[in-house]
């Protein structure tokens, strides 16, 4: 998935001194160097100061790894973005000595082409997943496009009408179409949006459209059934096929649109500091539901599958601020990570949702925390940070994750965002390690399985097979997909193996289902890889289960049989000790943990369908035992999960609240 980002029109691109529009919005000023060089900055209403929350603790650091990082003394690379299958970088840098360039995510860093261009602001880029095709494009050149692998001079050009200048460019994930908007140069109310056929180069269909202060960017959607244009107040919808115009809906914000990979989901944020989710229903778009984030939202994305929603926003009261939030797609709020002391710029997702990546400008002239954060998305734990003025004294502009969440980009200016100057830097990191070779088969005993209303259990074969030529070391786990499309788990797992080459392993288990899960139908999935956002391969078979049997406990999920080298079950899969003392309670019970060194520790509550209920705990903890007073006045009678992480071991139990 392509990554979003706010763009600036040339209304916006004043300086200073002559910014008079009455919108909000980031302009600039620029000015030069001894050298005779430009300089810019960035400017928002905001002041600089200090924060009191979520500094830079010492719990956090780089988990993973840098594979690179490449700088220019002069240039800015403001706009990034990663092939799906994670083999190459493209990146426009901007300001000063301006080009497109080409890297591979694991060389050295050393571009291996680079085409010369000069824009007046920013040189937007975008590569198919498997970078056989590339675009960029900006004002006073024309939409430059590489395929087949070519470069670094462009395979087809297109020259944009006269008095048009080019805005955001975007290339279809299977690279069979690029798309690109333009507006005119004397007022960017007049917007254009071109497709074009990638291979031949031929103008499928243009269209006019009204782009109000600005055009944003635009998107293609991964299905190349939609084209989304996003502008300063509108947001437009036209079906790519009959090149029609689907919908329009209002937006007020310099943030691009994010979408699913069939454009059913559309998500935007605007100044009003509110995230809005849109859905697809019958002929046009009903909005689903809101979220205030505060100040102004200024990056939104929604993975492929539609499981997850992230938001960025920037708060320039009572200093500046930033925020990063995960959703699922219903709005249910998972988690907020405040660890930025200024704008959260840019925003990505893997596709399904597992891994997602955020960039920031970082605080001003001091540390506190991040500039480019990588989470694991279900939980909000932190795989790999940058902080500011440490790892990275500059700001972060653009940010873009692989299709499976392995590896990230960023890129930014090598001074603070609002500090006149120039010079930048681009990275290439790799967050979670792909496990390759790997095969899972779950294979149910006696199927179809039902299962009566006062519960009973299955049986089920497991094989999990090598089919490589190397050792794997790796973990398998199985959850529960309820009915009502959450999941529950892991109820096996995870379970750490070792597989020689071309081994197998095969098991018989049995599965309990409890009598008040509740009706419907369940797939049961099992996964191999590394617990929980890599998975290598998964397998899965359904069963079905009638109505629940109105009991106040919801009993126990256990699974049995023939046991796995180094198996854990859901209440042991560390060295952290935790308890609730009273359980079953009524309203309040003391949930204690003993930590074995002092570490940032995050406490959960969540209710059996997975939905955070409470935060217990989101900070430094010494070492020792930490006790604390879970309140649950304001929750139903029930079973509820509490979830504890710290030092890259977590810990999960069980309380049933009896009101």
């Amino acid at each position: 998935m392509r990554p979003v980002k706010f763009l600036l029109s040339f209304c916006l691109l004043l300086t200073l001194a002559s910014a008079a529009c009455a919108e909000p919005g980031v302009t600039t000023a620029t000015t030069t160097d001894a050298a005779g060089n430009l300089q810019t900055r960035f400017i928002t209403p905001g002041t600089p100061g200090p924060l009191s929350d979520g500094g830079a603790s010492p719990g956090f650091g780089i988990d993973q790894t840098v594979l690179w990082m490449t700088e220019d003394p002069t240039a800015i690379a403001n706009n990034v973005d990663i092939y799906g299958n994670g083999q190459g970088i493209v990146v426009g840098w901007w300001l000063n000595n301006m080009r497109t360039s080409k890297y591979a995510v694991q060389g050295s860093g050393s571009p291996i082409w680079e085409y010369p261009q000069t824009v007046n602001f920013f040189l937007p880029v975008s590569a198919s997943d498997d970078g056989s095709v590339i675009a960029s494009t900006g004002s006073q050149i024309p939409l430059n496009v590489w395929t087949g692998g070519a470069g670094p001079t462009p395979t087809w050009q297109y020259t944009y009408p006269a008095n048009y200048q080019g805005v955001d460019c975007d290339v279809s994930d299977n690279g069979f179409y690029v798309a690109a908007i333009c507006t005119r140069a004397d007022t960017a109310a007049y917007g254009k949006l071109l497709v074009f056929n990638a291979s031949s180069s031929a103008l499928l269909w243009e269209v006019n459209f009204d782009a109000g202060p600005q055009a944003n960017g635009v998107e293609i959607s991964e299905n190349n059934g939609w084209v989304v244009v996003g502008c300063y107040s509108n947001i437009y919808v036209y079906n790519l096929q009959t090149q029609a115009l689907f919908a329009t809906l209002p937006n007020y914000s310099q943030t691009m649109v994010g979408l699913d990979d069939d454009a059913e989901y559309l998500a935007s944020g605007d100044f009003y500091g509110v995230l809005h989710l849109y859905r697809r229903v019958g002929s046009s778009y009903v909005q689903q539901w809101t979220n205030t984030l505060g100040g102004w939202v200024t990056a939104v994305d929604i993975s492929s599958d539609a499981s997850t929603v992230m938001a960025g926003n920037y708060t320039y009261s009572p200093v500046n601020a930033g925020l990063v939030r995960a959703f699922d797609i219903n709005g249910t709020v998972r988690w907020s990570y405040n660890h930025y002391g200024d704008y959260v710029a840019d925003v990505a997702l893997c596709n399904n949702g597992s891994v997602g990546v955020a960039g920031s400008w970082g605080q001003l002239d001091a540390t506190f925390g991040d500039v480019f954060t990588a989470f694991q998305m279900s939980t909000g734990s932190v795989i790999l940070r940058l902080l500011d003025d440490i790892n990275e004294p500059g700001s972060i502009f653009d940010v873009a994750i692989t299709d499976d969440g392995a590896y990230a980009a960023c890129g930014g200016k090598a001074v603070h965002a609002r500090t006149f100057g120039n010079g930048g830097e681009t990275y290439s990191m790799e967050l979670v390690q792909i496990i390759q070779n790997l095969e899972i088969t779950m294979t149910p005993v006696n199927p179809p399985i039902f299962i009566p209303s006062g519960g009973g259990s299955f049986s089920f074969n497991v094989t999990i097979t090598n089919t490589g030529s190397t050792p794997i070391t790796f973990q398998g786990w199985i959850m529960v997909l309820l009915p009502g499309g959450s999941y529950y788990g892991p109820v096996l797992g995870p379970v750490g193996l070792t597989l020689a080459p071309g081994a197998s392993i095969t098991r018989m288990r049995t599965q309990t289902v409890p009598g008040n899960a509740p009706p419907g139908s369940y797939s049961y999935i099992g996964y191999v890889g590394t617990y929980p956002a890599t998975i290598a391969d998964s397998s899965s078979f359904p069963f079905s289960k009638g109505l629940d049997d109105g009991g106040s406990s919801f009993g126990d999920w256990l699974n049995t049989g023939q046991s796995f080298e180094k198996e854990q079950s859901i209440t042991d899969r560390s060295s952290l000790i935790t308890s609730a003392t009273p359980n079953p309670f009524n309203p309040t019970t003391v949930l204690s943990f003993e930590l074995p060194a002092a570490s940032f520790v995050k406490l959960g509550v969540y209710d059996i369908s997975g939905r955070l209920v409470a935060h217990s705990v989101d900070g430094w903890r010494e070492a020792g035992l930490q006790e604390m007073t879970f309140d649950a006045s304001h929750l139903p009678s029930g079973i509820y999960l509490y979830r504890l992480e710290a030092e890259g071991m977590q810990a999960i139990g069980k309380m049933v609240l009896m009101k």
